[in-house]
């Protein structure tokens, strides 16, 4: 059961910040799509910015009602960041340290094309690694959910 099922949308546009988000997967990616989807039902527009291999995936499982109010953002760090990932001792959290410095750009030139009224940070939410959302200055920021 949809518990926002019957609720009008709010009138917002929402920057919706998933690193991980897939709907074929559990754990962090899991927690993305889940977060989306719930996004999706109370939000006018949703912006996703999240990697580069889970656009497609998103897109095919989204209906067509849902992907005409989303627009799918995929952003990655170069193929040397991608290749020191998978060889460094704490490679993913660095690459996701990077990832979110790195997003910043992106996500400000976003906010001048369509200026956005709410920010969320959804996935690998800790309180030591930097967040892209917070890059929106006077953009009201929502974090998590949060692990420590």
């Amino acid at each position: 059961m949809d518990l926002c099922e019957g609720l009008p949308r709010l009138p917002i546009r929402l920057l919706f910040s998933a690193y991980a988000c897939d709907p074929h997967r559990g754990s962090e990616p899991g927690v993305g799509w889940e977060f989306l989807k719930a996004a999706l039902s109370v939000c006018e527009h949703v912006d996703v910015l999240t990697r580069q291999k889970n656009v497609q995936l998103i897109r095919e499982a989204l209906s067509d009602e849902q992907l005409v109010r989303c627009r799918l953002i995929g952003f990655d760090l170069g193929l040397g960041a991608k290749q020191w990932k998978k060889r460094l001792p704490l490679g993913t959290q660095a690459y996701y340290a990077a990832w979110q410095i790195r997003a910043r750009s992106v996500v400000r030139r976003l906010h001048e094309q369509n200026r956005f009224d709410l920010a969320h940070h959804v996935t690998f939410a800790t309180d030591y690694q930097p967040v892209v959302a917070r890059a929106l200055k006077g953009v009201p920021f929502v974090w998590g959910p949060v692990g420590v």
